[in-house]
């Protein structure tokens, strides 16, 4: 785990790799279900992480309803994690 994810509570991290999981993003629902907390407490944590430059706004998709936003990590947000190349050619 890189040190800035290391500064953040669990919520954060969870949020954030929850995100790094979602290739086409996840709405606020989306995660809420994932983390176990409320559409406000996501919506703070994504206020925050937005204008921290590791989250931004995709596209909005279609859901029988109002049309679900979604947000995805920059490539500055996909940095926070580390890649562990060695693991993947070694097959472990």
């Amino acid at each position: 785990m890189s040190q800035t994810l290391r500064r953040f509570g669990p919520s954060v991290r969870k949020l954030l790799r929850t995100l790094l999981a979602s290739v086409e993003g996840a709405s606020v629902e989306t995660l809420c279900r994932a983390l176990g907390v409320t559409h406000n407490a996501v919506r703070q944590h994504l206020t925050a992480l937005i204008h921290a430059g590791w989250v931004e706004r995709g596209q909005a998709r279609r859901s029988g309803g109002r049309p679900q936003l979604r947000y995805l990590l920059t490539e500055a947000g996909r940095e926070l994690f580390p890649r562990n190349y060695a693991m993947i050619t070694t097959g472990i």
